[in-house]
């Protein structure tokens, strides 16, 4: 749904989250002094994070000999009407193949025979639609293939609410969202109580006002508690994962941080839906790689590239932009010729080891699972 501001207004308001991050990024506490911030507050440390090739990574989705694949990794969308065209034409730029399947009756037996990964949009509901997004979710998990949820407009009317809950309990390797529907599946499973009082969605737009820390907060929370990885987006998209082992101190945590991008991404309607899906075809390359692609901490490190390289189109495109429909084109343009040098050194990829004060994020959430999969050769049987 294409917000109705101005394009001035909506850099103002970009560049005041940036601000408001930067703020919050310089106050580290002075040697012994002790404070008591409020719940839900974070501190944050960051370095470049140099273990992550991005741009490796992003080179995995061409069909090269190298990558031992001869045809375009096959992504199945079932994303809302908007978000249609320019998730196909940012997958195709990126030597993808995408295929919008998402009627009851096919979408999980192409899940099953054809799809290397899938996402799952909720953006514009219909019940043949939501049908087909559960059992292609099914499906792709007993075919032990990734698939990413994005629960557009989570918390903006009940039943949406409803149907985004029933998905995520098919568990998804990736959630992404914005900060207030990240903010808002958190508090519907019950992990609201240090996540802050943000406003309600405006429709599928975030709420101004939403802070670093409340999106962080529930975005860590999901991750947590779902046993999956998170994408929270804003000035700076923030990835998360559940720590491989317990720790008796649940409110200190690392996270991914990509500070790339452009302000004119949030005058172009479905960028962020067209994300989903190149997370998606980033986890579907990865289950080539010789690392465990089921693993949450290498899910992550993926999920990250896929947002680094979007970011560093976003930066190329905005060179050449004169407003958002010349932005949209370039960026496009941008994705077809982007290099792997290019994805490493304007993706701005940092690990944040955060802190956060008051209510910790749960160690798990009573109605999900913990993630349980089956051993490498069974993966490698069922999954290759």
């Amino acid at each position: 749904m294409p917000d109705s501001s101005s394009g001035s207004s909506l850099e103002k308001s970009r560049l005041l989250e940036i601000a408001a991050g930067i703020l919050a990024d310089l106050q580290p506490l002075k040697t012994g002094q002790k404070r008591q911030p409020p719940e839900g507050t974070w501190e944050t440390s960051h370095r470049p994070h140099g273990c992550i090739n991005s741009g490796r990574t992003w080179a995995k989705l061409r069909p090269t000999e190298r990558n031992g694949r001869s045809s375009p990794l096959l992504v199945q969308c079932i994303t809302n009407a908007v978000a249609m065209d320019l998730t196909a034409n940012v997958l195709l730029a990126c030597r993808c193949s995408p295929a919008m399947v998402s009627d009851a009756s096919e979408a999980a037996d192409f899940a099953a025979r054809c799809g290397e990964a899938l996402l799952v949009n909720v953006g514009t509901l219909s019940p043949g639609a939501l049908a087909g997004a559960r059992a292609a979710a099914a499906a792709a998990n007993r075919g032990l293939k990734p698939w990413v949820l994005d629960p557009v407009g989570m918390g903006a009317t009940a039943a949406r609410s409803a149907a985004i809950l029933d998905l995520v309990k098919l568990n998804p390797a990736v959630i992404k969202a914005n900060g207030s529907e990240m903010i808002a599946l958190a508090k519907a499973l019950g992990f609201g109580s240090g996540a802050g009082a943000a406003a309600a969605p405006r429709g599928v737009d975030c709420a101004p006002g939403v802070t670093a820390e409340a999106r962080a907060f529930a975005a860590a929370s999901v991750a947590r508690g779902c046993r999956c990885v998170t994408v929270v987006t804003g000035a700076t998209d923030y990835i998360f994962w559940p720590e491989t082992e317990t720790r008796e101190d649940r409110k200190r945590f690392e996270c991914l941080a990509v500070a790339s991008g452009s302000a004119l991404q949030l005058a172009v309607t479905a960028m962020g839906c067209a994300l989903g899906g190149l997370v998606a075809a980033f986890l579907g390359a990865s289950r080539a790689d010789e690392c465990d692609p089921d693993s949450l901490e290498v899910v992550a490190k993926v999920t990250t590239a896929a947002v680094a390289a979007f970011g560093a189109a976003a930066v190329i495109a905005e060179r050449s932009a004169s407003g958002p429909g010349s932005f949209r084109a370039a960026f496009i343009d941008a994705l077809w010729n982007l290099t792997a040098e290019e994805v490493n050194s304007l993706g701005r990829v940092s690990l944040r080891v955060a802190e956060f004060h008051g209510a910790a994020p749960p160690a798990s959430a009573p109605c999900f699972p913990l993630r349980r999969l089956p051993p490498p050769a069974t993966r490698r049987e069922r999954g290759r």
